[in-house]
């Protein structure tokens, strides 16, 4: 998984996560994070989870 700062693949890389090491806490400069998620089809695994939180707003879990 790749995750960048803004809207789009052009932002500051923040880092790229693989495997089941956990990525720290990520705060973006503004309102967009940019996730890309590849899979290299070695494994059948359940996809990833991601939570996040905006502003004042509770934390928000996704399944993906």
């Amino acid at each position: 998984m790749e995750v960048r700062d803004g809207d789009s693949e052009n932002g500051v890389l923040f880092g790229r996560y693989t495997g089941d090491t956990l990525p720290p806490v990520i705060v973006s400069t503004g309102h967009h994070l940019f996730v890309r998620f590849t899979s290299d089809q070695k494994s059948d695994g359940r996809g990833f989870n991601v939570s996040f939180k905006a502003g004042n707003v509770s934390v928000i879990h996704l399944k993906l």
